[in-house]
C-alpha cells in the first residue's frame, strides 16, 4: 500500500498529531482532535487496553514513544478504513511496564506477533516480527531499530496485520 498521500505527507496533519501526543486530555482515541473525531470501527479499535496504561507510564522518553507509535498506528488505520471498509477482526495491542520502566507493547495474531521495545534512551528501542506459517515452521528475522519520529516502520508494520488478517 502506498501512504504517499497518508497523513504524514501532510505537515498540518503532523501539527495536529504532535498537538494530539502532547495533550494527555484528548487520549489515544483522539476523540476531541480535528480532522480525528470519528473513532475507528469496533472491529479495527486496537487500543481499548492501552489507553489507560500509556497515561500510567513513568519514563517521559518512552510514553513519548509509546503515544507515537500509538498514534501512527490509529492514522494508519483510519487511512486505510476510508480507503476500503476493513472487515477483518483484529486483536488489541497491550503494553507492559517493565521494572527498568522501559515497555513491552505486543500486538498478538493466531499466526504472528509484533512487539515494539521501548527503552528510555531511544537508539535502543526496537520492534520485531514472530510469525507461525502453516506448517508451524518459526520465523523470526532480527529485531529492527524503531525511530518513532519516522513512521515508516509503523506503516510497514500496519500493511503486515492489514495483509496477513
Amino acid at each position: 500500500m502506498n501512504y504517499q498521500t497518508s497523513a504524514f505527507s501532510n505537515g498540518t496533519n503532523k501539527n495536529i498529531l504532535k498537538n494530539a501526543i502532547d495533550d494527555t486530555s484528548t487520549s489515544i482515541s483522539f476523540s476531541n482532535v480535528k480532522p480525528y473525531e470519528t473513532p475507528l470501527p469496533s472491529n479495527i479499535n486496537v487500543f481499548s487496553r492501552v489507553k489507560e496504561c500509556v497515561a500510567h507510564l513513568e519514563d517521559p522518553s518512552v510514553k513519548y514513544q509509546a503515544k507515537c507509535i500509538l498514534s501512527n498506528i490509529y492514522l494508519l488505520l483510519q487511512s486505510a478504513y476510508k480507503k476500503r471498509k476493513i472487515s477483518n477482526r483484529l486483536s488489541q495491542i497491550t503494553l507492559v511496564q517493565e521494572e527498568d520502566k522501559s515497555v513491552l507493547m505486543e500486538w498478538i495474531f493466531e499466526y504472528f506477533r509484533i512487539g515494539f521495545l521501548l527503552e528510555s534512551d531511544k537508539a535502543y528501542s526496537s520492534y520485531f516480527v514472530v510469525s507461525r506459517g502453516i506448517s508451524d515452521d518459526l520465523f523470526m528475522p532480527p529485531a529492527q531499530k524503531l525511530d518513532v519520529d519516522t513512521p515508516k516502520s509503523v506503516e510497514e508494520i500496519v500493511e503486515y496485520v492489514l495483509r496477513n488478517t
